[in-house]
């Protein structure tokens, strides 16, 4: 059976926009123990996925959209892969992802790649992993190939795992600050349950962190040049762990863990542990400086003292996009959405999700709002199908009410009047759930009549004697004039639908309105007066 193996156990994940199979080798071998048979094209575009049940399609027909992309195959029955073979490789999948079956895969589909990964609990996660790199390609990248590129050009967090676990025979996983998990060594199969966890869940279980705060462990790995162990307790082996600290600022940056193996832990292990929390330390260090860059960046060209368009930002060496969409996201009532969207994890996340919308958009809080800024010609309906899309996921993620705006070169002109313009459009509109997107042309009308509000003399409106005269009635009767005639102006006089709306009959409305003209001495068959109470109304109600 011919085999083929020509990925290393360790690589660059592929930079290319679609995810290549490289990639999806490259993210399982992180993992598990993964072997790649057949003819391998290590850059084949994976683009497409299909999941399918051996069990289910013994007696069915292969779906017709089974194509050049991933097929993972699921179900246990060795003899049910032999069944499928030949008519899944008449459609000439790109690659199939499998458990080993236990039997030699058959030869029919060796003409393509086969990705066989070992039989396990793990397999729900994996599947979640491969799928995560196959749709999310760019994601994937920003994970790990751009923002390895952009700490240096020669190492990462995941060298320095690789080369720590092999110098010292432990497996190593480095966790930030929150215990996530940036980078661990390749797979081995002595990793305990906690390893295993923490690497699939992209970070220890709940329980472990919440154990590990409750015996102050983390206050103690955040002194410098300190190592902590944790005994062995279990199916969870020995460890040793050691906190980085920024070597500027020397705040706690997160920790360098080593799992103990069937190699117990050499004298020089404390050694090289302090080395590489050093080093470490300035690549996190490093990374958040780039961050902090591109957050001053941003910054800079939303300030109203900022560069124009087309300026150059001396210290910065960029220039302002000609041409570009800028998105405001703000937080709705509520104050902790509001101090979460302003987080490092909030940038994080809306950095991972403007590559979607632009290669090169850049994210940064500014005031109360986070601004994506994305270079490139506008489109407003993708802008706008994009805003709603990340306030949905926001809403759903945080349980938390959010809105954004959006605005661009084409409507603004530089980076500054596109964040005034965002600014303008927010504060006067009212937040909706139907609408969680707005934009200056598709409020113009709401934004202009809020201005002309503001410039009208309101202490001047609001002390009409007539005017006065309903608020003072309406505070000690039970019948609401105000409210009554906020309704009818609203449907343009007409008393069903007032009636309607205000769940009553038409001839109580007509009464109501009736009432209020005698007793003010308003005369709502003059379209002046209708207007001067519409407007003392929208007064009224916004103070």
């Amino acid at each position: 059976m011919p085999v083929s193996d020509v990925f290393p156990k360790a690589g660059e994940p592929s930079a290319t926009m679609s995810a290549t199979l490289r990639d999806l080798v490259h993210a399982l071998r992180l993992i598990t123990d993964v072997r790649l048979l057949g003819a391998a094209d290590p850059e084949l575009a994976v683009r497409t996925h299909v999941i399918l049940d051996a069990a289910s399609l013994a007696a069915e027909a292969l779906p017709e959209e089974v194509g050049a992309g991933l097929v993972v195959l699921t179900g246990d029955a060795p003899g049910q892969l032999v069944a499928l073979a030949d008519d899944l490789a008449a459609r000439s999948p790109g690659a199939i992802l499998l458990r080993d079956p236990g039997v030699p895969v058959p030869e029919v589909l060796l003409a393509g790649a086969v990705v066989v990964v070992p039989r396990g609990p793990e397999w729900s996660a994996l599947l979640a992993e491969a799928l995560r790199v196959v749709v999310e390609p760019r994601r994937h990248d920003v994970g790990s190939a751009r923002l390895n590129r952009a700490l240096a050009e020669h190492t990462d967090l995941f060298d320095v795992a690789k080369a720590l676990g092999v110098a010292t025979g432990t497996l190593i996983s480095i966790e930030d600050e929150r215990a996530r998990v940036m980078a661990f060594s390749p797979y081995s199969d002595q990793a305990d349950p906690i390893r295993r966890l923490a690497i699939l869940g992209r970070e220890p279980p709940q329980w472990h962190v919440e154990q590990l705060r409750s015996e102050r462990v983390y206050d103690r790995l955040r002194v410098p040049g300190a190592t902590v162990e944790l005994p062995e307790a279990g199916e969870v082996r020995r460890r040793l762990g050691i906190g980085m600290a920024d070597p500027t600022t020397g705040v706690y940056l997160g920790t360098i863990w080593a799992q103990e193996t069937d190699v117990p832990f050499g004298p020089e292990l404390e050694d090289h542990l302090v080395g590489a929390a050093r080093y470490a330390a300035r690549l996190v260090s490093q990374a958040r400086q780039i961050h902090s860059v591109s957050t001053e960046l941003v910054q800079r060209l939303l300030a109203p003292e900022g560069p124009g368009s087309g300026d150059d930002v001396p210290q910065l060496r960029v220039r302002e996009p000609a041409s570009f969409a800028l998105i405001g996201i703000e937080a709705v009532d509520d104050d902790r959405a509001a101090e979460w969207l302003l987080s490092s994890e909030a940038v994080a996340l809306l950095s991972m999700r403007a590559v979607s919308l632009a290669e090169q958009a850049l994210v940064a809080p500014y005031g109360a709002r986070l601004y994506v800024l994305a270079p490139g010609p506008a489109d407003p309906a993708r802008d706008v199908a994009w805003a709603e899309r990340t306030v949905a996921h926001l809403q759903a993620q945080r349980h938390a009410g959010f809105r954004a705006a959006v605005s661009s070169s084409a409507s603004a002109g530089s980076v500054r009047a596109a964040r005034a313009e965002i600014e303008r459009v927010c504060a006067r509109t009212a937040p909706s759930a139907a609408r969680p997107v707005v934009t200056l042309d598709s409020d113009r009308t709401a934004v202009l009549l809020a201005e002309c509000l503001e410039a009208l003399p309101r202490a001047a409106l609001l002390d009409d004697e007539r005017f006065r005269t309903l608020v003072e009635y309406d505070g000690r009767s039970s019948i609401d004039l105000l409210e009554t005639a906020r309704v009818w102006l609203r449907v343009h006089g007409e008393f069903g639908p007032a009636a309607q709306a205000l769940t009553t009959h038409q001839n109580t409305v007509r009464y109501r309105i009736g009432r209020l003209e005698s007793l003010a001495g308003y005369d709502l068959a003059d379209p002046d007066d209708r207007l001067l109470l519409a407007l003392q109304l929208r007064l009224h109600d916004q103070s």
